[in-house]
């Protein structure tokens, strides 16, 4: 949460944000007629229940279950859940397609490549990790998320300036710099967390024990094993964290072996939350690296750091343009109305 992450796992978090019905799948076309049969007349047309009304079935012969009423029940049934989320790829889509771009199928399958690897598994298992924990097909994920990080990251890409020679260096420090072996503790309860905080400061044994239930209770932390431990985390400020990593990152850098940081409020997978770390050792930096032999390493990550971040940035600045406006209702259910 507060070290250095990998683009691709970012674009996977974005799945929150970009959930919903799809935007850029071509519509599916309804399945050819089958070939009339010899010896067979012409069929009775359906009665439309609406002059003009296009029918997606026929019952009874001759009576038109129309496209308008099948609408009209997923939007009520749909709608409420799926339409800002719609609506949001639709305003990507158009900013996208007014800077004259376009997107190719190898794009695509190459961005899913990419995620499958940083989450090192393949396409067949990313597809069951999705259908499992979103309900999602390999294709659904491809319309929600996968398109849309795709055409926000190359507008992002086009806006973000290269790196400096600062940057460059704070990324060097960042990567190959001193860094803290640190365990942490997450608290979802704000009242539950004060109440701990004493306990885990004054105790190695009740840091231990809240560090062990919190990556047992739940869904498991990505990146934080079974004691509580993530990833060692750099003294340099990482330049792309969200403010609230930032602020937690700030405070972590200044332990010492055996210090517990103060109790950090920090945004934890969508929801707020609360953290403490507690220093274990420092690890020494590597003096076996060149700045200058590690520049072309560095400006990726430094460049993929700007993307993700111009990457929220855009994706509000673009919301806040459209501006879009709901016209839709959506009334309860009705059995006697047809």
């Amino acid at each position: 949460m507060i070290t250095r992450r990998n683009p691709a796992l970012v674009s996977v978090a974005a799945c929150v944000v970009l959930a919903g019905a799809g935007a850029w799948h071509t519509p599916a076309q309804p399945p050819a007629e089958p070939a009339a049969k010899a010896g067979v007349g012409p069929t009775k047309p359906p009665r439309a229940g609406r002059a003009g009304a296009e029918p997606v079935a026929t019952i009874f012969g001759d009576v038109a279950v129309t496209r308008e009423q099948f609408a009209e029940h997923l939007i009520r049934r749909y709608g409420p859940k799926e339409l800002e989320g719609f609506v949001y790829r639709q305003i990507v889509s158009t900013v996208f397609a007014r800077q004259g771009l376009k997107l190719s199928p190898e794009e695509i399958q190459e961005q899913l490549d990419r995620t499958a690897a940083a989450l090192k598994m393949s396409r067949e298992q990313l597809g069951a990790d999705i259908l499992k924990s979103q309900g999602k097909t390999i294709d659904e994920w491809h319309e929600d998320v996968n398109v849309p990080i795709i055409m926000l990251s190359r507008l992002a890409k086009a806006k973000a300036a290269p790196p400096t020679e600062a940057e460059l260096r704070q990324a060097f420090d960042v990567r190959y710099g001193e860094k803290l072996d640190c365990r942490i503790i997450i608290w979802g309860d704000e009242k539950e967390a004060r109440a701990a905080y004493e306990k885990v400061c004054s105790s190695e044994k009740e840091f231990d024990a809240h560090a062990r239930r919190c990556t047992q209770a739940g869904q498991p932390r990505s990146g934080i094993a079974t004691d509580g431990r993530g990833e060692p985390i750099p003294r340099a400020q990482p330049f792309e964290d969200h403010p609230a990593e930032q602020a937690a990152h700030a405070a972590a850098a200044k332990l010492r072996p055996g210090e517990v940081s103060p109790l950090i409020s920090v945004e934890v997978e969508g929801e707020r939350g609360f953290i403490a770390l507690k220093c274990d050792r420092i690890i020494p930096a590597d003096r076996t690296k060149s700045f200058e032999k590690e520049k072309v390493a560095l400006a990726d990550d430094v460049t993929g750091a700007k993307v993700n971040r111009e990457f929220r940035r855009l994706s509000k600045e673009i919301m806040k343009e459209a501006a879009p406006k709901y016209h839709l209702t959506f009334p309860k259910f009705d059995p006697v109305k047809k």
